[in-house]
C-alpha cells in the first residue's frame, strides 16, 4: 500500500507551480492552500504543522501576492481570520 501524502489528504502539491516564481518550500504550500479556498490559521496549522502560518502569510503578502482575509464569529462567540487568494481569470 502506497503512503499517503499531504496532495492525498490536503489537496497540496508538494511541487512548486509555474508563474508564481521561487518560494520557499513552506510558503509554497500555504500559497497552493490558499489558493484551494478560505482557510483560518489552524487549518493551515494542522494541515502543514507549522506553529503559526501567519508569519508565512506575512511574508506572501511582503512579497506581493495578494492575500485576502475576512473576520469570522466561531461558534462558540470567538473570533478569527480566514484568509485566501483569489484565482484570477483570464478574459
Amino acid at each position: 500500500m502506497r503512503r499517503r501524502t499531504l496532495f492525498d489528504l490536503y489537496g497540496i502539491p508538494l511541487t512548486l507551480r509555474k508563474g508564481r516564481g521561487k518560494l520557499p518550500k513552506m510558503q509554497a504550500q500555504v500559497y497552493d492552500m490558499l489558493l484551494r479556498g478560505k482557510r483560518s490559521a489552524g487549518d493551515i496549522s494542522a494541515a502543514l504543522h507549522v506553529s503559526d502560518p501567519r508569519g508565512h502569510i506575512r511574508d506572501l503578502r511582503a512579497k506581493g501576492i495578494n492575500i485576502l482575509d475576512e473576520w469570522v464569529k466561531g461558534s462558540d462567540g470567538a473570533q478569527f481570520k480566514r484568509y485566501w487568494i483569489e484565482k484570477e481569470v483570464s478574459l
